[in-house]
């Protein structure tokens, strides 16, 4: 069992700041975030791969011979 508590308690920000108020809920944000991902043609597909995932973009860069072991650029200039 996992016995991590997510439970959150905003006593302090409502103590700290007590006219803040959110201007959106996370239903709110989360239609936001979709739009913003339509508009820049975020595909699902896209998000996935190799451009915003680190560790396959490296995995990619050693396996074409780019990155050596020691994660370092492979050639004379230092990079490709």
């Amino acid at each position: 069992a996992d016995p991590r508590n997510y439970r959150v308690d905003f006593g302090k920000l409502q103590k700290t700041f007590p006219s803040f108020g959110p201007s959106f809920d996370a239903r709110r944000g989360a239609r936001e975030l979709s739009a913003a991902y339509r508009q820049a043609s975020l595909t699902y597909e896209n998000f996935t791969g190799r451009k915003f995932n680190r560790l396959l973009q490296l995995r990619h860069l050693m396996e074409t011979g780019q990155l050596g072991d020691g994660l370092r650029w492979k050639g004379e200039s230092g990079r490709p």
